[in-house]
């Protein structure tokens, strides 16, 4: 079985002297927690993981650190705001070198991007789970695909969000 999942940073705050360093705000912490949970409740067990060097995304894979017993995690500049073939070709990266359960660690639009062209590529997904992606990834928003080997198809079987475990706007 092979797992992939795509996690959006939590939310940072609007602004900083350069985007690179933008921070996780409290409600961004609280988020990133909550859907980290929600995934290690969910089955989740990364043995790999790839991070953004940026300040939000190192925060946000912090917090989930804790939760997930700490998987190798690779901190990759070129995820920094990195498009979706750049993130597919990391990804692939990562099942060639031998991990069954990657997690990437991340921005939009390449997050977003990557898991709708894994839909328009073949990925399936039941139409709920496809319309719920389309409308966008949110911050510490986590999409899960599986496949149960290398030459399977790869589906959608979970999008956790903030929103959905009582997190997100006005928390």
């Amino acid at each position: 079985m092979q797992t992939l999942v795509l996690f959006r940073h939590a939310k940072a705050e609007p602004q900083a002297p350069d985007d690179h360093a933008r921070r996780l705000v409290l409600r961004g912490r609280r988020d990133a927690a909550l859907v980290a949970q929600a995934a290690h409740n969910a089955g989740l067990k990364p043995d790999r993981v790839l991070v953004s060097d940026a300040a939000r995304t190192l925060e946000t894979w912090a917090v989930a650190a804790e939760v997930w017993n700490q998987p190798p995690c690779d901190t990759l500049p070129v995820l920094y705001h990195a498009p979706a073939r750049r993130i597919g070709s990391r990804v692939g990266a990562a099942f060639a070198e031998g991990s069954a359960c990657v997690v990437v660690i991340g921005h939009n639009p390449g997050l977003h991007d990557f898991a709708v062209e894994m839909l328009r590529h073949g990925a399936r997904a039941s139409p709920t789970l496809t319309a719920t992606l389309l409308e966008g990834l949110p911050t510490a928003g986590l999409v899960w695909f599986e496949r149960p080997g290398e030459d399977a198809d790869w589906v959608l079987t979970r999008f956790i969000t903030p929103a959905e475990l009582g997190g997100g706007p006005g928390t």
